[in-house]
């Protein structure tokens, strides 16, 4: 997983590229900038599963 500061420069980084013109250039940065932000929730979802799964107790009822 990417570190905070990383995902950061990355974000500005694939915002900063892009101010392209055609629609194929278009169509890449966007894709680069969802695939920032994908990185981001998957870092942070593990992060939260971690944190719940100490936190909360298990609940036989309850299935995933």
């Amino acid at each position: 997983m990417l570190e905070r500061a990383s995902l950061s420069a990355a974000a500005e980084a694939s915002i900063a590229e892009s101010d392209v013109m055609t629609l194929p250039a278009r169509r890449a940065a966007v894709r680069k900038q969802l695939d920032v932000m994908l990185d981001g929730v998957k870092s942070v979802r593990a992060a939260l599963e971690d944190f719940y799964a100490k936190a909360l107790p298990r609940r036989p009822w309850k299935s995933r």
